[in-house]
């Protein structure tokens, strides 16, 4: 039963580690994309039409993966790698969103693109503090392999002697 939960822990993990990369790949390379795209449209390409159009496509990097995914990590906890995931979720959604045009907020575009890069600095630690979290519950308790911990009473078993080298 453990081996079958700590796989379902492990896949949960992944997936929401991998969700975590998919949106940091795309924030780095949207300012790439962003001239380039303004190179195809035949703009003029100045450093305002930059900022907007990497604001747009900031706005446009879905979030949806890290939501969908913090989800099994809610269910598969424990508590401590939970956390880890909620604050990782809280950097990644107010980052995306503080991209999201909101015509409430009557702000010129260099200062929105001033918070967005402030924001962007706590992916990084965020996706850090979750991956360590994971690891110290994936490892919690297995610095040898099961059977050795649990079987190796006696030094005439099967299981005490280690297995052929391939």
């Amino acid at each position: 039963m453990d081996a079958v939960v700590r796989e379902h822990q492990r896949t949960a993990y992944a997936a929401f580690l991998s969700a975590l990369h998919e949106y940091e790949r795309a924030v780095d390379t949207r300012e790439a994309r962003a001239e380039q795209q303004l190179i195809d449209a035949g703009a003029s390409g100045t450093d305002a039409e930059l900022m907007l159009r990497t604001l747009e496509l900031t706005a446009a990097i879905s979030i949806d993966e890290v939501l969908k995914a913090s989800v099994l990590v809610e269910l598969q906890g424990p508590e401590p790698v939970a956390e880890a995931a909620r604050r990782a979720v809280v950097a990644f959604a107010d980052h995306h969103h503080s991209a999201v045009p909101n015509r409430w907020r009557r702000e010129p575009p260099r200062r929105t693109a001033a918070r967005i890069l402030q924001l962007q600095e706590a992916l990084f630690p965020a996706q850090n503090a979750f991956t360590m979290a994971a690891r110290a519950e994936l490892n919690r308790g297995s610095s040898q392999p099961r059977r050795w911990r649990v079987r190796a009473q006696t030094q005439d078993s099967p299981e005490s002697t280690p297995p052929p080298a391939p």
